[in-house]
């Protein structure tokens, strides 16, 4: 979702066009768009394209000091991420207030406090929130469970890989980053597996149970160029293979499916192997994931993904639920037009920001006044406008 983008020399349309796809598939789903009740698997395509981008992101950056290296990737996580994530969480609180009032669902409040300190997967299991039950509208902000599991993942894993890579003799340092990612994805979903029989919820939302499927993104990311097709044909036969997969991931997975568990490798794999293929080489299949139309809508998939299930879901708690065909255009429309005003007028100068880049003072800054201005609105909407 809010995945780091690599250096302009390796910039990859083709993940762009792969990004629009996935946010594509869960607003199909979140929209009840019949044929795609399954779509929430653009969930997981989002997972394994973060784990690729941002291991290509720890590996391409390296100038030997950890200290330096980490600086680095979290502060231009936090210009990545902050802006559009406390915007939509004040805008969500805001609007709802003024559109329901006191009738504004009661879990919404605590949801907004967890959203903002990247835990709001916690949130879900603890209330053993399900947004699958049929009659049920979901929390407004539940989307936020899948930015908590990147967070999360994120706060551990490029410690570890990035220690790992003081390591001077290359071989070694290769061999154990294969260990670390190898076990992090066979733990997590041997884990996973389970948790999705006994305790579904928390299989849901977990982050132990999701860090394989960002590890076999890193995994990918990894792969030695004699795992790549060196011959178009073949990287298009490759990408064929993989679309058709997906695609009949879409009719096999549903929301009575137990998810996630093996039946998660159905999109995890084709993901990484579409993401192999683009690696290899850029044939006439690879690049219709890059034409412009599928940029577009991948350049503003994060914000996207954050405003169209707000603009979705809201309406369904009015007292004459907004729930028409017609309704339904408009909310996706408003979605888009959010998203692009957030992308390229709020998000973008800060995160292309020079000045913000070098000034570690300044991204931290930047943390403390998103999440203090979301604390606050919670204020003064709890305290202040409905007492």
């Amino acid at each position: 979702m809010g995945e780091l983008e690599l250096a302009k020399p390796n910039f990859r349309p083709d993940i762009q066009g792969l990004r629009a796809i996935a946010v594509g598939l869960v607003i199909l789903c979140h929209a009840s768009v019949p044929g795609f009740a399954g779509g929430f698997i653009g969930v997981d395509m989002f997972f394994v394209i973060s784990g690729y981008v941002i291991t290509q992101t720890l590996v391409s950056h390296r100038t030997g000091s950890i200290g330096a290296e980490l600086k680095y990737f979290y502060q231009r996580r936090v210009l990545r991420i902050i802006p559009a994530a406390t915007s939509v969480l004040i805008l969500s609180l805001l609007v709802t207030y003024f559109l329901l009032g006191h009738q504004m669902p009661a879990g919404l409040i605590p949801n907004t406090q967890w959203a903002a300190l990247f835990a709001g997967n916690f949130y879900l299991v603890h209330i053993s929130a399900n947004y699958f039950i049929q009659g049920l509208n979901p929390a407004i902000l539940t989307h936020y469970w899948s930015l908590a599991v990147e967070e999360q993942f994120y706060f551990v894993f490029p410690i570890v890989f990035l220690t790992i890579g003081l390591l001077k003799r290359d071989r070694l340092r290769m061999v154990l980053w294969w260990l670390l990612l190898i076990g992090v994805v066979v733990a997590s979903f041997i884990y996973s597996y389970h948790q999705s029989i006994v305790n579904p919820v928390l299989a849901y939302y977990s982050p132990l149970t999701r860090a394989w499927e960002l590890g076999f993104g890193a995994l990918v990311s990894l792969a030695p160029r004699l795992m790549r097709p060196r011959v178009p044909v073949f990287s298009d036969l490759l990408v064929l293979i993989c679309v058709g997969v997906l695609i009949r991931a879409m009719f096999v997975i549903n929301p009575t499916s137990i998810y996630p568990g093996s039946l998660t490798w159905l999109v995890v794999a084709p993901t990484g192997g579409l993401l192999l293929a683009g690696a290899a080489n850029q044939s006439l299949t690879v690049k219709l994931f890059g034409l412009q139309p599928l940029r577009f809508i991948g350049d503003i998939s994060y914000s996207l993904y954050l405003y169209h299930f707000v603009w979705l879901v809201l309406p369904e708690y009015f007292s004459h639920p907004l729930v028409s065909s017609t309704a339904r255009v408009i909310e996706v429309a408003g979605a888009v037009g959010c998203a692009t005003l957030s992308t390229y007028f709020f998000e973008n100068p800060i995160r292309h920001s020079a000045r913000l880049k070098k000034d570690g003072w300044s991204t931290f800054i930047i943390l403390l006044i998103g999440v203090s201005a979301v604390f606050a609105t919670v204020f003064v909407v709890k305290y202040l406008l409905l007492r």
